[in-house]
């Protein structure tokens, strides 16, 4: 099956192709395709796909992977980005992720790209940029500006059907896609004794152990997730992601009530709602030591961590305040989030996307997606989830390596695939000299 958060990709389509991004029958390119990513979550959403790239290797796994799925009918050609082998206006949609900005000659690839978009079109293209925070989609005549729901930027010159070069930044694909969270949510409704696992729309949900389970931590590395009571002496266990319990149980020790947890891999984290503390404990929700207070009683209820920064966001439940704080309480950042009015629940960092997700008492059911800086992206109903208050949330935490590695692994990646572009670069321009010489004599 499909991975990086595409698993299953086919039973969730029809859930999206109403989504007003990419809809069935829709001729969609895919350029500088690579092993086919793109293009696989194109036509699960019932797109005619064609998928090209230089490099017919990367195809054979594209293909591959296609076959694996039962999609023998997307079309796999091996072309150059610079001089596209489709007629003029073939496509609805165009689409490339972090493809098209190693090509050598940037306004050759805008022009291709805007010629094959068929007027009235959409071109949905990224690459990294972090000078740029806005989104544009071509109709085939302007660029309309729409926000973005990723933390990574992307830019590319675009050409406008007047012929006038645009410098732009453009959505990427997986995100102007995007109907509820990348990565599986789980959100605990302790009323309901209920545990849910969210992931776009797709819902998949089993009975807890006790009721007034709610504080919750998520862990990647062993498939599970640790839930406690939310005080006075309730139980809460571990269960692996397919609702078995593999653990527990775990009491909730030295606070006075939480509703919500998150977790860094070495300690949980939460929000003492009675007392206005931010608190750490260990695993097992025991050893609970306050970092620091002055929240207030009752006024935040949400937690969750923030690796990139080694940090806690915060929601407020008598406001709508979501807050960044450092572990000993320095403030960062904060933004209201409007939506959701009041009574934040389930704040949870997609670590997939770095944005966050909340819902709110108010509008059970109700999610929302926003940045980091306080952008609304996006906002779903799921109906599953109507009358289940879920006041805990997250996502599954991974410990990611230190920025210095993912920017050498980063530089190392850009250095690979550049090099690979300069190479067939020249190596077509041999041949065109090689056929010059052969003419000569």
């Amino acid at each position: 099956m499909l991975n990086a958060g595409f698993h299953g990709a086919e039973a969730e389509a029809s859930s999206h192709l109403g989504s007003g991004r990419i809809r069935a029958g829709e001729q969609v390119l895919d350029v500088a395709c690579g092993t086919g990513n793109t293009a696989l979550m194109a036509r699960a959403r019932g797109a005619v796909v064609t998928g090209l790239d230089l490099t017919p290797e990367l195809l054979a796994i594209a293909q591959q992977r296609a076959e694996e799925e039962g999609w023998s009918d997307i079309a796999w050609k091996v072309g150059d980005a610079e001089a596209l082998p489709f007629p003029d206006g073939a496509f609805d949609v165009v689409v490339s992720s972090c493809g098209l900005m190693f090509a050598p000659d940037q306004q050759k690839v805008a022009n291709e790209v805007a010629r094959v978009t068929k007027p009235g079109g959409s071109c949905r293209l990224s690459g990294h940029c972090a000078c740029v925070s806005a989104g544009a989609v071509y109709n085939g005549e302007t660029f309309a500006f729409v926000n973005s729901s990723m933390s990574m930027r992307s830019a590319m010159i675009m050409n406008c059907r007047n012929g006038v070069l645009c410098l732009t930044a453009m959505l990427w694909a997986g995100a102007a896609w995007a109907q509820g969270p990348v990565s599986p949510y789980f959100l605990t409704a302790g009323d309901q004794q209920s545990i849910h696992r969210l992931t776009g729309t797709s819902l998949f949900s089993w009975t807890a152990g006790d009721g007034g389970e709610y504080p919750i931590a998520v862990f990647a590395d062993t498939g599970s997730l640790r839930t406690s009571g939310f005080g006075g002496g309730g139980q809460g266990r571990e269960y692996d992601f397919a609702g078995n319990v593999i653990g527990g149980p775990y009491t909730l020790s030295g606070i006075g009530s939480a509703w919500d947890a998150t977790t860094d891999g070495s300690f949980l984290y939460m929000v003492d709602y009675t007392n206005g503390n931010v608190v750490r404990t260990n695993l097992d929700y025991t050893g609970a030591t306050v970092l620091f207070g002055g929240l207030g009683s009752s006024a935040f209820l949400g937690s969750t961590y923030d690796p990139t920064n080694n940090s806690l966001w915060i929601s407020g439940w008598i406001n709508n305040q979501v807050r960044n704080y450092t572990l000993d309480g320095t403030l960062l950042s904060s933004f209201n989030a409007g939506a959701a009015a009041n009574s934040l629940t389930s704040l949870a960092l997609d670590y997939a996307t770095d944005t966050l997700w909340m819902g709110t008492q108010n509008a059970f059911g109700q999610f929302f997606e926003y940045s980091k800086t306080g952008t609304l992206l996006q906002t779903v109903n799921i109906g599953g989830l109507s009358g289940q208050n879920t006041l805990g949330g997250e996502f599954a935490f991974t410990a990611v390596p230190e920025p210095t590695t993912l920017v050498l692994c980063g530089l190392g990646l850009c250095g690979v695939i550049g090099a690979d572009w300069k190479r067939r670069k020249q190596k077509r321009s041999r041949a065109k000299m090689a056929r010059a010489v052969a003419l000569q004599g």
